[in-house]
């Protein structure tokens, strides 16, 4: 996540903005402890091919969290 704040000059609201994202997804995020993969599709659609969607990522994350829940 912070490659992806670097990229959007340091700013999360300017990032929500130009994806058309709501302005508490960043705190979503570090609450799941993950992007969802359907925003993950939407950045890397965005930004070009910068930041790859990583759906092995995603689920392993989930998988983390279900086992601490």
């Amino acid at each position: 996540m912070k490659d992806l704040y670097e990229y959007f000059d340091r700013n999360w609201a300017k990032m929500c903005r130009e994806l058309g994202l709501g302005s508490n997804t960043y705190k979503n995020w570090i609450r799941l402890g993950y992007i969802p993969m359907s925003t993950q599709l939407r950045i890397e659609k965005n930004t070009n091919g910068k930041f790859r969607a990583s759906v092995s990522i995603a689920q392993q994350t989930q998988r983390r969290r279900r086992t601490y829940d």
